[in-house]
């Protein structure tokens, strides 16, 4: 059996992203877990240029809105980590596999296809290929698309 015991979750505030971060709680729970919560700002898809335009009161924003999801996941006895980083999404979440030992990614897919996928690139098929552990991903389901982000639905997750 897979011992999940370090989960790391790229987290855009998108609702399949909100529905990742429930997976993988339920998956470190029931392990007495961690969960490393990773939002990346990436300066050129945001229209930013370099990283140095990326103000420290932008990341700061994102710092306390990952420490608000933390409270629901830590309620589940789960332990939690939040990063903020500037870069490529696909270069910081393999940088953070190997920074935080994350048994696990897991990571939502908006399920893109066709045009969409080209356009908007393929962060989480990039991060699949690369990744040196497992990837689980979660595509959103219908009904999850108001999750509030506070609590992430977590109350509502299985043990």
């Amino acid at each position: 059996m897979f011992d999940v015991r370090t989960v790391l979750v790229p987290v855009d505030f998108s609702s399949c992203s909100l529905a990742a971060l429930q997976h993988a709680v339920s998956l470190a729970a029931p392990r007495r877990g961690t969960v490393h919560l990773l939002h990346v700002v990436d300066p050129i898809a945001s229209g930013l240029g370099d990283g140095a335009a990326v103000g420290t009161g932008v990341l700061a924003q994102f710092q306390e809105r990952l420490n608000r999801l933390t409270t629901s996941v830590r309620a589940r006895g789960v332990k939690t980590e939040v990063h903020v980083a500037v870069g490529s999404v696909e270069d910081e979440v393999l940088g953070m596999v190997d920074r935080s030992g994350a048994d696990l990614i897991v990571m939502g897919t908006h399920g893109r296809s066709g045009w969409g996928h080209v356009l908007l690139g393929g962060t989480t098929e990039r991060v699949v290929r690369r990744a040196p552990c497992p990837v689980l991903t979660v595509k959103e389901r219908r009904s999850e698309h108001r999750l509030d982000e506070a609590t992430a639905g977590l109350e509502h997750a299985t043990t």
